[in-house]
């Protein structure tokens, strides 16, 4: 089943209870974009990421910050797969696969 989110405590809750979808919607989704194109860049990198890394290139609020620890850092690199949707009506959606 599908799990939307609408903030980075929500995200960090469905990551995880490893839900197998999970959709950022809207605002979220815009807010989080960079976060999603920085993980699609650094998907070969087999190792561990933690938020600093991230923190480094792109500049994230501090609630996302906040909410990531290196266990769902981790799990979010290594488990999931994120797509990117761009919808002209819709706007953007990103969805985080398990896989």
């Amino acid at each position: 089943m599908r799990k939307i989110v609408a903030n980075p405590i929500e995200l960090r809750d469905a990551i995880r209870c490893e839900k197998k979808e999970i959709a950022l919607t809207s605002g979220f989704a815009n807010m989080m974009r960079p976060f999603a194109e920085f993980q699609q860049k650094n998907k070969k990198k087999p190792a561990s990421i933690n938020i600093d890394e991230v923190t480094e290139e792109i500049a994230l609020p501090t609630s996302v910050v906040l909410a990531f620890d290196s266990k769902t850092m981790d799990k979010l690199f290594n488990t999931y797969q994120v797509v990117v949707n761009e919808d002209t009506a819709k706007g953007v959606e990103l969805e985080y696969v398990h896989v």
